[in-house]
């Protein structure tokens, strides 16, 4: 006989159960999932620079397809 303790530790390590009735399946247990982990502002501060240039209009070439 499966224990509840048995079937809380399986889902604790991940898997997925499926509980069973005289062979049929009547219920799943399934791990919750993990809660995203918070941003926090300024972390990669640096990490990427935009170029004085980023607003500035993009020539006909590219538009034209000739880039």
């Amino acid at each position: 006989m499966v224990t509840v303790e048995s079937v809380v530790d399986q889902v604790r390590h991940g898997e997925e159960v499926v509980l069973l009735d005289h062979g049929r399946p009547i219920a799943r247990v399934v791990p919750i999932p993990a809660p995203p982990m918070q941003r926090v502002p300024g972390l990669n501060r640096g990490a990427i620079t935009v170029d004085d240039t980023f607003d500035d209009p993009l020539p006909d070439a590219f538009w034209l397809g000739d880039a």
